[in-house]
Order: C-alpha cells, then sequence, then structure tokens
C-alpha cells in the first residue's frame, strides 16, 4: 500500500526528467544511503561514482552532438580531433625511440601498441578539459540567467529548456567539480600502474596495489665491454639506457608531453622482443638474441636482461652476414 502511493507520488516528478537528469537524481540518491550508513556500504559510494561519471558523460555528449550539427562544430570537432590525433602518434614515435634508441619507422606495430597504451592518458586529458570547460559555460549560465532575470522573455525561453532548470544548473555546477577529482584519480591510477577503488576521505589520499614494481633496478657493467678496444668500442653502437624510475609517481606536464609509463613501456619492450622482431635473421644473432633489421649493414639487437629496467638490452651492431662484404665486423674487436 504505501509502495503504491510512493509510486503514485514519483511517477509524475520521474516522468518530467530528462536522462541526464535522471542519472544525477540517482547519483544524488545513492550519496545520500551512503552518507546515512556513514559511509560504510561500499556498493552505494560505487553505484554514486557510476551515476555521476555516467551523467556527465551523457550530458557532454549531448552537448556535442548540439555543437556538431553546426557547421563551425563540425570545423571545431575535426580540428580538434585532428590535433589530438597528430600528438598522439608524435608522442608514441617518441617514447618508442626512447625504448629502442632508433627511429620508430623501424618498429610501426610497437608504435602503434604504444598509441594504443597511450590513449586512455588523451582520454582522461581530454574529459577533464572539457569538464573544466563544460563547468564554466554552466557557471556562466546561473550568472546569465541571474542578470537576465528581469528580461522575462529571454529569461523564459533559458528556464524552460528542460524541466527543473535552475537546480539542474546547481547540480552540474556541484557535481562536476568531482567528476574532474574522479577523473584525476583514474589519471593518477593509470600513469602509476595502481588499482585505484578507495579513496580515503579524512588523508585526502588514495591508492591501492601497486601494479608493477617500482624498485629501482641496478644496471650491471660488463666486464668484457671494458676490455675491448677503443675501436671496436666505438663502433659497438649505442646501447639504450632508459629513465630512472622511482617510487614517487611522475607528474602530467601537459607542456614537457605525456609522462612515461613505466608499465607501458614493460609491456611495449616484450611485445617488439616477442613479436616484431626476428628469432631467425641472415644477420649473424646466436642463442635468445632477436634482431630489426635497421638497414642492408646494421641490425638493432634485442637481449634478454633483467638487470636493465625494461627487462631488454637494446643494441645497434652490424649485420655481419656471409652473404654481405665484411666491411666492418662490428661485434669483434679489432686487432
Amino acid at each position: 500500500m504505501m509502495w503504491a502511493k510512493f509510486r503514485t507520488s514519483i511517477t509524475p516528478f520521474w516522468e518530467k526528467l530528462n536522462l541526464v537528469q535522471r542519472w544525477y537524481f540517482l547519483a544524488t540518491v545513492s550519496l545520500l544511503l551512503w552518507l546515512i550508513t556513514f559511509a560504510s556500504a561500499e556498493p552505494l559510494y560505487i553505484a554514486f561514482v557510476v551515476m555521476l561519471i555516467g551523467a556527465a558523460i551523457i550530458d557532454m555528449w549531448q552537448s556535442s552532438i548540439r555543437i556538431w550539427h553546426s557547421l563551425p562544430g563540425k570545423v571545431l570537432l575535426l580540428a580538434s580531433y585532428a590535433i589530438l590525433a597528430n600528438f598522439c602518434y608524435a608522442y608514441a614515435e617518441s617514447q618508442m625511440n626512447a625504448i629502442s634508441g632508433v627511429k620508430a619507422d623501424l618498429t610501426p606495430f610497437s608504435v602503434h601498441f604504444m598509441i594504443a597504451l597511450q590513449a586512455p592518458i588523451w582520454t582522461f586529458i581530454l574529459s577533464i578539459l572539457m569538464s573544466m570547460a563544460y563547468l564554466a559555460v554552466h557557471t556562466s549560465k546561473v550568472l546569465l540567467m541571474v542578470l537576465i532575470r528581469p528580461v522575462s522573455k529571454v529569461h523564459a525561453e533559458m528556464m524552460h529548456q528542460e524541466s527543473y532548470p535552475f537546480i539542474s544548473l546547481l547540480a552540474r555546477i556541484v557535481y562536476l567539480p568531482v567528476v574532474l577529482v574522479f577523473v584525476s584519480i583514474g589519471l593518477q591510477g593509470y600513469l602509476t600502474g595502481t588499482t585505484v577503488l578507495d579513496v580515503n576521505l579524512d588523508s585526502g589520499s588514495f591508492g591501492a596495489k601497486t601494479g608493477y614494481d617500482t624498485s629501482e633496478q641496478t644496471s650491471a657493467t660488463d666486464n668484457k665491454e671494458k676490455q675491448m678496444d677503443p675501436i671496436a668500442e666505438t663502433s659497438q653502437g649505442v646501447t639504450n639506457q632508459a629513465s630512472e624510475q622511482t617510487n614517487e609517481p611522475e607528474e602530467l606536464n601537459l607542456i614537457s608531453g605525456v609522462p612515461s609509463i613505466p608499465w607501458a613501456n614493460k609491456l611495449v619492450a616484450n611485445f617488439l622482443y616477442e613479436v616484431e622482431s626476428q628469432g631467425r635473421s641472415h644477420c649473424k644473432i646466436s642463442g635468445v638474441e632477436h634482431a630489426v633489421q635497421i638497414n642492408d649493414y646494421e641490425i638493432l639487437v634485442i637481449i634478454p636482461d633483467k638487470t636493465q629496467e625494461l627487462g631488454y638490452q637494446f643494441t645497434v651492431r652490424g649485420c655481419n652476414s656471409t652473404n654481405l662484404p665484411k666491411i666492418l665486423q662490428l661485434d669483434t674487436p679489432s686487432h
């Protein structure tokens, strides 16, 4: 009986709400129930996060559709996507060059794999920027509604775009900063390889189990390399040295570029060794060595090495094929 009365009273209110308002309403209900339980019901907290992020995504998507239906909007969106795609590809090639020590054109599949791993970073950054812009737009809209209230006609047009417009605008202004916090936490978790499921509201910190080992890697020096003749050492090639990692998560700097992701670099290095490189080649390789052809006379040799940060050693040396003129024996000391 009570449920029937409640349903009868809530149905008219529910039918007036659009899809976005319903998601914000459900997020608010979940938040209130979670607070009533003194923040002890984790499913309610998860429901609040899911509903809130879902409402923000639907709201921004509908706004993007409205922008797309105008000619200037199409130009703006297409230009934004083109610029973003160019940056994604450029940063992926730069990171691949830092891993292998050779130009990224030689390892196209690893570059594409790196783009896929970096795509969530760009998605997080774009979401943060869109949320900030969307928050600014709605804040300006509230100020305009207050300023033009004496002009009844214009005010009425703005107020009747949806049911409960003023409350909806206030909900967006209150909730969008919360969405920004969640997106920032997601970005931090992706960069550091942590699974962020718990937020410590007392200390303002967050964290969970780490997805990769951040302990410092010590590099061993090959004794044979020290005994090489200077000419042979010069022609030995350049061994790729990755940047030293620390336990502290790297800060996101949009000016200097996307930070290096240690766990992603390890995945790409493993992909390059196991999939894209060649275990058998007309060039001289032995044992566990894999090769990537640079030109007719040089190869990139990849050797598993647990002392290296990425787990592999990358070295450029001569092909030394029996079918090629022995102009330089880059992997043997000169006498």
